[in-house]
């Protein structure tokens, strides 16, 4: 996915391998007037509402995204407009623990979040939002929201904030990272 190349992309980074890098993914979806229903994944209703006790599932988007990745210090000396800082990266794949080809397994993304955490040196304290996959799916949702109580359990500073771009635009397949 989109997110696998900016794993890549930041280790070659950070390795010195290159000094920018360009990740980009498109997704088309090729059936612009209608979709297939598929139970407990695609949406039922035509709305993708994650997070929601009524979420049928996701509705197909499409999309296109491209970023251009340097190192902090290099930008900054070059009078780059910075839009964002990526401060931790891992990339899961709970392989056999998982859950079925629709949801991951609790386990997995704890850990894949945890390790992020980490690389970041973050405490649960020191996040605020989290921009979430939200299948809108009782499965998926649920196992996404378990990890993170996991993760971050009561947090005690402050609410955290969970949301999902995929209420607003569709499910855009690679490119949802």
């Amino acid at each position: 996915t989109g997110l696998v190349g900016i794993s890549l992309a930041v280790r070659s980074l950070e390795n010195h391998e290159c000094d920018h890098c360009v990740v980009a993914a498109a997704s088309i979806e090729p059936c612009q007037d209608g979709y297939y229903i598929a139970e407990n994944a695609i949406s039922s209703d035509g709305r993708t509402c994650a997070y929601d006790k009524n979420g049928t599932g996701f509705v197909p988007g499409s999309g296109a995204a491209a970023v251009v990745l340097k190192r902090y210090g290099d930008a900054v000396r070059d009078g780059d407009n910075i839009l964002g800082v990526i401060k931790g990266i891992a990339v899961g794949n709970d392989g056999n623990r998982k859950i079925g080809f629709a949801a991951p397994s609790i386990q997995g993304e704890y850990e894949v979040i945890s390790r992020v955490m980490k690389e970041a040196k973050f405490t649960p304290d020191d996040v605020t939002y989290i921009e979430g996959h939200g299948t809108a799916t009782p499965l998926g949702d649920s196992v996404e929201i378990s990890a993170l109580k996991k993760v971050y359990g009561d947090k005690k500073n402050g609410s955290l904030l969970l949301g999902s771009v995929k209420s607003n635009i569709g499910h855009t397949d690679l490119v949802a990272g």
